[in-house]
């Protein structure tokens, strides 16, 4: 249990594993919201939001079946989840599906990254659950998984990932 004693919801650990090892969205991104239960406010995480797959390249008769998204059209969507996501009045923790990015010599980017997204401008005391919490999440969800912990824009553009991650 994390210290704040919110634990990790049996439903979150299984989208996450279902991203994992069936591909089935392209990012997850969990908030610590408190809910009532039993009459008693409580912290719990929650799924915020979750994207489908960048569909693949239509295949041509005879074609080998693609298996990666073109660099475009992947930053695209990359772009779009940060800017959508990762806004400057939430806390959150995301998970972006990286293995349908092609490289160079032809083969994925990565799996999975994580995102412990945190931006100053919110109260301590926000900040403070959400630190003595993360930990579990970490564990339960992103286990083996680099995870970026950023508060501002430039550090998760597309390129500066790729530059913390080719570092790793």
């Amino acid at each position: 249990m994390a210290l704040s004693g919110v634990q990790v919801p049996k439903e979150i650990k299984d989208v996450a594993d279902l991203q994992k090892s069936k591909k089935t969205h392209q990012y997850l991104v969990f908030e610590l919201k408190a809910v009532k239960i039993d009459g008693k406010e409580t912290n719990t995480w929650t799924l915020k939001s979750s994207s489908d797959r960048i569909p693949l390249p239509q295949q041509k008769e005879g074609e080998e079946k693609k298996r990666y998204v073109e660099l475009d059209e992947f930053k695209a969507h990359y772009s779009a989840f940060v800017t959508k996501e990762l806004t400057d009045d939430t806390i959150v923790f995301a998970m972006y599906d990286f293995d349908n990015l092609q490289q160079e010599g032809g083969k994925s980017a990565l799996n999975r990254v994580a995102f412990q997204w945190c931006p100053d401008n919110l109260h301590a005391k926000k900040k403070m659950c959400f630190a003595s919490s993360v930990e579990d999440l970490k564990k339960e969800v992103a286990d083996n998984t680099p995870v970026i912990c950023a508060n501002e824009k430039e550090e998760v553009t597309f390129e500066n990932v790729m530059k913390q991650l080719s570092r790793k």
